[in-house]
């Protein structure tokens, strides 16, 4: 009995105690690594509508014929710029759900505007609570300020094009984009509308990812790989116009366009290979963690490229593919045994036939989504922690920032390299080792 009362007082406390440790860990603020560039970082979305091609999933027989005008293909653009320090002289204040908000002058929330939807898809999904939600989703900033004005210490500078992988958004790789903006390069990135997560247009014209692949996850992305072909060329032909008249006068004239590359990360990977290709405005790419899809994915081309794989993400694709991950993804056998091939043995095969400047590496402790925010945010409480642990979420075993700092030195360093012309000592000098978790191979 002595031994009972005792007892109790002492759970009691140390249940107190988590709880509150929980709940400070829970609702703690998240900052994104501030980029290690000189520049500051500024940003700023566009709605393109391309006038040449009507948006399949809006169709129906009767839009088709007499309102096809309402139904073009339309793309969220967001551009990361290197910034002057001051704020752009139009914009007082932000305006966030028609309130006034004062921002702090280094972070900014994020993924503001896709938030809310976000939340609600996770909730549905999962049946977390809403304060669960909030444990895992509160209070997270990052760097980029709206609407600032674009360094005045070079009067142009090199374009970086981004692609997505599929059912993510360009918003959910702020690590990287931020990063490589602050080295002075303006990143474009390009919502892939319909097949990436979510798009908000406006608080009424907010449209989710396909769900109905019509068939095999594997062949509808065969198939959906010429539609970001297409995004990818109308964007370019877009930059032209921003350079000659920016409706929001920040980037006019800034861009330069004979300097122009591209990543991606999966199927925004293997639509920078097909770009890389087929079109010569851009001048090199990089591949992170993506197959080779489309005509003729291994076909050679005279540009620089690199390709960054993921250790733990090709040791996957080396064991049968379980059955209800088939099932899930809408996958026979076949399927998967051909995305396999486009993963792990044409990406090595198209490095080799290049035969110069390419670039062949592997992050050891790296999987599919260790190249996205997600490996940072996992992070973001000890709630998300736990719940992070329990799901099969392709994190990876390597720290999420020691990831995000070995890929973001390969991306600069490529990009410093073939689009400004400068020496780059990690790739120039490949007998060293300068991170052991990479196996690289170079021509």
């Amino acid at each position: 009995m002595h031994l009972t009362r005792a007892f109790i007082p002492k759970i009691s406390l140390s249940f107190v105690v988590f709880q509150i440790i929980f709940i400070c860990y829970g609702f703690a603020d998240f900052y994104f690594p501030k980029p290690t560039g000189k520049y500051s970082v500024g940003t700023v979305s566009y709605v393109w509508e391309d006038k040449t091609r009507l948006e399949e999933f809006a169709l129906t027989e009767e839009s088709e014929t007499k309102y096809s005008q309402e139904n073009w293909r339309k793309l969220i653009v967001q551009i990361w710029y290197p910034a002057e320090n001051s704020s752009f002289d139009k914009r007082k204040q932000l305006h966030i759900n028609g309130h006034p908000k004062k921002l702090d002058h280094e972070c900014h929330m994020y993924l503001e505007k896709e938030m809310p939807y976000l939340k609600k898809m996770v909730k549905q999904k999962y049946y977390f609570p809403s304060f669960v939600l909030n444990y895992l989703f509160t209070k997270i900033y990052t760097h980029a300020l709206p609407d600032k004005l674009v360094a005045l210490e070079k009067s142009q500078y090199p374009v970086v094009l981004f692609s997505h992988g599929f059912c993510a958004m360009c918003g959910l790789y702020t690590g990287y984009l931020e990063e490589l903006a602050s080295h002075g390069y303006i990143v474009v990135g390009i919502n892939h509308t319909y097949d990436s997560s979510i798009s908000v247009f406006s608080d009424s014209d907010v449209i989710l990812y396909n769900k109905e692949y019509g068939g095999s996850q594997y062949n509808y992305i065969q198939r959906r790989i010429n539609t970001w072909i297409e995004d990818v060329r109308f964007v370019l032909d877009k930059l032209e116009d921003l350079q000659k008249s920016d409706p929001y006068d920040i980037l006019t004239d800034r861009l330069d366009l004979d300097r122009i590359g591209m990543f991606g990360h999966s199927m925004g990977g293997a639509t920078t290979t097909q770009i890389c290709r087929l079109d010569d405005r851009v001048k090199a790419g990089i591949n992170i963690d993506g197959p080779l899809l489309g005509e003729h994915p291994t076909k050679r081309f005279e540009k620089p490229y690199m390709v960054i794989l993921g250790e733990e993400s090709l040791n996957r694709l080396s064991m049968p593919i379980p059955d209800y991950e088939l099932q899930n993804r809408q996958l026979s056998e076949d399927d998967a045994r051909s995305l396999k091939i486009t993963h792990r043995l044409y990406n090595p095969l198209l490095c080799a036939s290049l035969g110069k400047d390419a670039y062949y590496l592997e992050l050891k402790g790296a999987d599919h989504r260790t190249f996205c925010d997600l490996a940072l945010i996992q992070n973001v409480s000890y709630l998300s922690s736990m719940l992070f642990c329990s799901f099969n979420t392709e994190i990876g075993s390597i720290d999420p920032r020691r990831a995000l700092n070995i890929v973001n030195d390969y991306v600069v360093n490529f990009f410093k390299k073939y689009l400004k012309g400068e020496c780059s000592r990690l790739l120039d000098d490949k007998q060293s080792q300068v991170y052991p978790e990479i196996l690289l191979k170079a021509w």
